[in-house]
């Protein structure tokens, strides 16, 4: 097997990332298999209370897999995510672009935004396939055995580490511009949604990427 992309995940619950991969991960108009080396946290056996790195070399088919844009928003309420979502987003793309040539589905979620795409074809696609099985099993942004979870990142500040603290609200109303959105992309903020069109589309693996990692990554029903 002749693989020349790898790139290092680490995991949280589900294979997710929260930063963008390096720009070569996916090498563009390639279709050989991704090679990913995922780390886990499991229990330490030595001592109690703390984890060790357990890494994982899988190939996965990129016509299975999908990356999920997990609340990209053009703003944020809080300035210092604003400006994290600006710096991202610039090889965020690119990585998206190189993903995208090799057969990997692109889903766009920024959540509270769907007006803004109600006649985008990428955002019809997603509505074909909902999944009413799904949606009986999401019926919100916390599965039933989340509502009394507590969570291993902090949630208190809402996820603002300004000073003094922004002033909350929703001025969020598109994805940020710099994400491209092509043919063959899906735009959903929905979970049954997405589970309905990974099914369809026989999607096994699922990348998770955005911000931030103690709010909408954990908190969004296509999320975690």
């Amino acid at each position: 097997m002749n693989v020349k992309a790898c790139l290092v995940l680490t995991g949280l619950l589900l294979i997710t990332l929260f930063y963008p991969m390096p720009l070569n991960a996916f090498k563009s108009g390639s279709k050989e298999e991704l090679c990913l080396s995922l780390q886990h946290r499991i229990p330490s056996a030595g001592e109690e209370g703390s984890f060790v790195l357990k890494q994982d070399i899988q190939y996965w088919e990129p016509a299975k897999t999908a990356i999920i844009i997990c609340d990209m928003w053009n703003q944020h309420w809080c300035r210092g995510a604003t400006e994290r979502v600006a710096e991202m987003a610039p090889v965020m793309n690119e990585v998206i672009k190189n993903a995208r040539s090799q057969g990997v589905l692109i889903v766009h979620a920024p959540s509270d935004c769907m007006k803004a795409y109600l006649d985008h074809p990428a955002r019809k696609l997603a509505q074909k396939y909902e999944s009413r099985s799904a949606r009986r099993l999401i019926s919100g942004d916390l599965l039933e055995s989340e509502e009394t979870a507590k969570w291993p990142i902090d949630q208190a500040d809402g996820g603002c580490a300004c000073t003094p603290h922004c002033k909350q609200g929703s001025p969020w109303k598109k994805q940020i511009d710099v994400l491209e959105i092509s043919e063959g992309d899906a735009i959903s903020d929905s979970g049954s949604e997405v589970a309905g069109l990974f099914w369809k589309k026989g999607i096994t693996n699922v990348i998770l990427m955005g911000v931030h990692t103690n709010m909408c990554v954990i908190g969004r029903s296509f999320g975690l």
